[in-house]
């Protein structure tokens, strides 16, 4: 029997899926689609994504299906900058294990605006949420 991992299984931090060259595909099988973030944490133009992010993820594992942001290091994982065409520091790009394109998302950058570009694929509304207040 094919064993399929929960994606909460693959090496976490920060409560961000880290996505690297070896698992990109293990991740995909375990998931219909995946919101990227994309960056280099000793970049200064990376610095500020990780906060807001982290504190989305932290938002999302709240939920009663857990939605889960995967963390890509640009400076190791160089076959997935490739696959997904990954440019810009932060890059943040929905991906998809089969039948449709990869979609790369411009947003601010905030807490709210994260989990709800990972809960939108999900199929999940947010409703008047503001702050992370709602969430607690």
């Amino acid at each position: 029997a094919l064993c399929i991992k929960k994606l909460n299984e693959f090496p976490m931090e920060d409560g961000l899926v880290q996505v690297t060259d070896d698992n990109i595909d293990d991740i995909l099988d375990s998931t219909y689609e995946l919101l990227l973030v994309f960056c280099q944490r000793n970049l200064p133009k990376c610095l500020g994504y990780r906060e807001p992010t982290t504190k989305a993820a932290k938002m999302l594992a709240h939920l009663d299906n857990p939605v889960y942001i995967g963390e890509v290091n640009m400076g190791t994982s160089f076959n997935v900058v490739e696959r997904y065409n990954a440019t810009e520091y932060p890059e943040y790009i929905n991906v998809y294990s089969f039948g449709r394109d990869p979609e790369k998302l411009k947003f601010p950058i905030s807490d709210i605006s994260i989990a709800k570009a990972a809960m939108s694929h999900a199929h999940i509304e947010i409703v008047e949420i503001k702050t992370m207040k709602d969430w607690e």
